[in-house]
C-alpha cells in the first residue's frame, strides 16, 4: 500500500513532465492503465499490478533533461537528435533512483527508476541504453515497452497519423515482432487482451 506522501510525490513528478509537453498527461494515464491491465493478465500479484500503475507513468520523466528544440521538434528527429533523446532513459533513472542514501530507498521509486532505464530495451538486444537482451531486461521494462509502443502508434504525431488498433497490432507483429522488440510470452498475452487495450484507448479519448 502506497502512503499519501509517496502518491503526492508521484503526482508532482508527473506534473513536471506534463509541463514540458501537454500531450504527456494523457499519455501517462494510458500507460498506467495499459501496464496494470497487462500485469494482471500475466497473473502477477495485485500489489505488483498496482505498483506498475503508479511507477510506469514515470517512464519518460528523463525527458525534462532534453532540450526543447529536440523534445518539442515538430517533425522527425535527425540521427544526432535521436541520440540525444536516448539519454532520457539514464536521466530518468538518476532522477528516480535512490541517490545513495539508504534511508531514501523506496520500492515504488526503485521500480519507476528501473522502468525509466529499461523501457527502450528490446528482446533481441538491439534496444538502448544498455543493449540488454531477453530475460536480462527487467520484467517491468518488458511490460512497459509494449504499452508504450502501442500508445505511440495509436496516437498521432506531427510526422505521422494515429493508426487504428488493428493496424497498430499489425505493425507491432510484423515490423517489430515478438522475439525482436518484445518478450514473446508477454506479447502473446497482449494480443489476447487487445480488446482491453482498445477499451482504455477509446475511454481516454472521451
Amino acid at each position: 500500500m502506497l502512503n499519501i506522501d509517496i502518491l503526492e510525490n508521484l503526482r508532482r513528478l508527473n506534473k513536471v513532465a506534463q509541463a514540458r509537453d501537454e500531450a504527456t498527461g494523457k499519455h501517462t494515464q494510458r500507460i498506467a492503465a495499459y501496464c496494470k491491465l497487462l500485469t494482471k493478465a500475466l497473473h502477477l500479484s495485485n500489489d505488483f499490478a498496482n505498483d506498475m500503475f503508479f511507477a510506469a507513468p514515470m517512464h519518460d520523466i528523463g525527458k525534462v533533461g532534453i532540450p526543447d528544440n529536440i523534445l518539442l521538434k515538430p517533425g522527425k528527429l535527425t540521427p544526432d537528435e535521436f541520440e540525444t533523446i536516448k539519454f532520457h532513459c539514464e536521466i530518468g533513472y538518476k532522477i528516480l533512483n535512490n541517490s545513495g542514501n539508504p534511508g531514501a530507498k523506496n520500492d515504488i521509486f526503485s521500480l519507476a527508476a528501473e522502468i525509466a532505464l529499461t523501457h527502450h530495451e528490446k528482446w533481441d538486444g538491439s534496444g538502448y541504453p544498455n543493449g540488454l537482451r531477453g530475460n536480462n531486461i527487467p520484467l517491468s521494462g518488458r511490460i512497459t515497452i509494449i504499452a508504450d509502443v502501442f500508445d505511440a502508434l495509436t496516437n498521432g504525431r506531427v510526422y505521422k497519423p494515429a493508426y487504428s488498433t488493428c493496424e497498430s497490432v499489425r505493425i507491432m507483429r510484423d515490423e517489430m515482432s515478438s522475439g525482436k522488440a518484445f518478450d514473446p510470452d508477454i506479447f502473446t498475452i497482449f494480443i489476447k487482451n487487445i480488446d482491453g487495450f482498445d477499451f482504455i484507448k477509446e475511454k481516454q479519448r472521451k
